[in-house]
């Protein structure tokens, strides 16, 4: 049996760099079911003293104040009054939590994924102020038995599964195209990981700008986000993406998403910045944030326009047809499930940063890590593909950098995030557990793969009192210093040793080489250590050696922060081509993307004119090709194949198939052509 699963992939161009944190969305318009909606049951309203009150809860940050109006049988009003949470993840539980228990008329309510503590203090906060109304709190918080809806069936040209950055371009490009498409998503919100973005996406708007733009990223510093295998870089894809980003660009002009330059020099655009930090952005790209910004703005350009969007609705299963097309997917519903028919289906799922399973089958260093990717990052999508028959790429590669050993520590400043990379790459020394340097600390992009990669889940920064001080950081670090961590503060660098653990010896070595780096722009550190040669030698910005104007570790009281590694995404995942197809047919994979054939497992080295054919022959399976047919559109990859040739070019192909699989695959069929005859 032959299979093709179509996968659409609309790409916005990597952020420049990530953040961690969470949120929630609105409810948008669905489609019209086939069946009536199920009832919930709920909890028999509770008897009030009618009048306005005040309660609160504790939050991530702080306190949650709200203020809670009843009427004597009913809540007719919620407000938040008080709250220090960061803006960009509280922002959807403070509109959905207080509606959720407003429609229900009870606490029994779903919290918002990725946004539990703010949720959970929402509610402790509105508890507090209806048991002062003399509300029954044990009524108030039974779960009522859910009651299932029947089935219901949906139909749309496209489904779109997953309403992030790419799933929310990929709908609003469909609908701008006339298409009728249904967009589901199975968090409470959209904007998937993108939502904790804190850079700035790349868009070309000119020919001047795109030359400008693959000028910047043609250096090594950037090609490590793409990698073709053992860390090649893939420059065909980064340049294909690049010039990409006009059509989107091209879209966002067209929706009426407010797009702000704030690095000219790259054409780094942030997405409906509000006028309140435009002043900021003049100066800085990485506002915290941003990302809720710019999916809120793709979501609303979507729903206002009809579009159709159901949020904490989870695809489960990929449909298939005898054939083993791909003809829609199966859905999990708040109150019911749904059988969803669609012509085509795209999988705009995520990575799968938080699938313990699938991160021990291919990136075992990972599992255990703290995420700041989205909750909805469960690599869902991925399963459904690897139960079609889609193969996983066999390079999975890790993005992501330092971070506060607690992640949690470091929500509390009033930006969201303290920002310790900042000070990685500009002031610290780095260390590992025992007090050794890791690398030649010019830029933090080392501290972004290598710790994770060669085991080392914790990791310190050291400064002392005038670094921390250039950078206004002195006063903060005073501040958050313990005993436990993971904030340090000694008096020596021996106190300062012990306190974090090290090897005194060893760390005094490596402070001393540190300084010497320091004064002289010269450093002794061994990249043998952890190969850290491999991001930034070639790249003139970024490499390492050269002059630093980082200061010594000279100036008692001294400082550490114990760093952890903090996954921002995880390139890789399932194997797709150009135009996003996994080809497969039995035991026969191609992948056009690396150019590469497997035929029963094993490894199969085609030519160029190879490779063309078995694409054209898998693209179209249990047709026969002419001849005629086949020159015609491998012309473009191969021009140079001819009539005379093909047969030799089809011969070669059939025999390296037949001796890596063991059987035949394509069928030669007399006087007319060939086709692929794999079961």
């Amino acid at each position: 049996m032959f299979k093709r699963f179509l996968s659409l992939l609309l790409c916005l161009l990597l952020p420049l760099s990530m953040a961690a944190c969470a949120q929630p969305a609105e409810q948008a318009a669905a489609p019209s079911p086939s069946a009536a909606p199920a009832v919930t049951q709920t909890p028999q309203p509770a008897a009030y003293t009618a009048g306005t009150y005040t309660g609160s809860g504790r939050g991530s940050n702080g306190d949650i104040t709200v203020s809670v109006t009843c009427s004597d049988s009913q809540i007719t009003g919620i407000e938040i009054l008080e709250q220090d949470e960061t803006y960009f993840i509280f922002m959807y539980p403070e509109e959905v939590i207080p509606a959720r228990i407003l429609e229900k008329q009870s606490l029994a309510v779903d919290t918002v994924a990725g946004a539990t503590l703010s949720s959970n203090g929402i509610l402790s906060a509105v508890a507090d102020a209806l048991t002062q109304a003399g509300g029954d709190l044990d009524a108030l918080r039974a779960v009522p038995e859910a009651v299932k809806g029947e089935t219901r069936t949906l139909e749309c040209e496209v489904l779109v599964v997953g309403a992030g950055f790419a799933g929310l371009s990929a709908a609003n490009r469909l609908q701008q195209n006339g298409v009728d498409v249904l967009l589901i998503e199975q968090l409470d919100y959209t904007g998937g990981s993108g939502r904790f973005a804190t850079g700035a996406f790349m868009l070309a708007d000119s020919d001047g700008s795109l030359a400008l733009m693959k000028n910047y990223m043609s250096g090594r510093y950037y090609f490590d986000d793409f990698p073709v295998a053992e860390g090649t870089p893939n420059v065909e894809r980064i340049m294909k993406n690049l010039e990409a980003t006009r059509d989107v660009y091209g879209m966002f002009e067209t929706l009426g998403v407010g797009m702000t330059l704030v690095s000219p020099d790259i054409n780094a655009y942030i997405l409906n910045l509000p006028d309140s930090l435009a002043p900021y952005a003049a100066t800085e790209t990485n506002i915290n944030g941003y990302g809720s910004w710019g999916s809120e703005s793709l979501r609303e350009a979507y729903v206002n326009q009809g579009g159709k969007l159901m949020l904490h609705t989870r695809a489960t299963t990929l449909l298939q047809d005898a054939s083993g097309a791909i003809i829609g997917a199966a859905a999990e519903g708040a109150d019911c499930d749904y059988v969803i028919n669609a012509q085509s289906v795209i999988l705009a799922t995520g990575s799968y940063s938080h699938n313990q399973e699938l991160l021990q089958e291919n990136l075992p260093w990972r599992v255990g890590d703290y995420s700041a990717t989205s909750i909805g990052a469960d690599g869902s999508g991925i399963e459904m593909a690897l139960a079609v028959g889609g193969v996983m790429t066999e390079d999975n590669y890790v993005n992501g950098g330092a971070r506060v050993a607690d992640p949690m520590t470091a929500l509390s400043t009033a930006d969201g995030y303290w920002k310790s990379s900042d000070c990685i790459s500009s002031i610290a020394m780095i260390v590992g557990r025992r007090g050794e340097r890791l690398a030649s600390e010019q830029d933090d992009r080392y501290f972004r793969y290598y710790p994770n990669e060669n085991g080392l889940d914790q990791f310190f920064a050291v400064y002392d009192s005038a670094q921390l001080q250039s950078v206004d950081k002195l006063a903060e670090l005073d501040a958050l210093a313990s005993e436990n961590g993971p904030y340090y503060k000694a008096e020596t660098l021996e106190e300062l040793a012990a306190k974090c653990g090290f090897d005194t010896r060893t760390f005094l070595n490596s402070v001393s080489t540190f300084n010497y780096y320091c004064e002289t722009g010269e450093d002794v550190f061994d990249p043998s250590l952890i190969d850290a040669d491999s991001y930034s030698q070639d790249d003139a910005d970024h490499g390492a050696g050269g002059a630093t104007e980082k200061l010594p570790l000279a100036e008692g009281p001294f400082y550490a922060t114990r760093l952890t590694f903090v996954g921002f995404d995880i390139i890789g995942g399932i194997q797709t081509g150009d135009s996003g197809e996994v080809l497969t047919a039995a035991d026969l994979r191609l992948d056009t993307a690396a150019r590469s054939v497997t035929a029963g497992g094993q490894a199969v080295r085609l030519t160029r004119t190879e490779f063309a054919v078995l694409k054209l022959l898998m693209q179209n399976p249990s047709q026969v090709l002419a001849k005629s047919v086949l020159l015609d559109r491998i012309a473009a990859d191969t021009p140079d194949c001819t009539e005379s040739s093909l047969k030799m070019h089809v011969s070669h192909l059939r025999r390296k198939l037949r001796e890596a699989g063991g059987k035949e695959y394509i069928e030669a069929v007399w006087g007319i052509g060939f086709r692929l005859t794999a079961e």
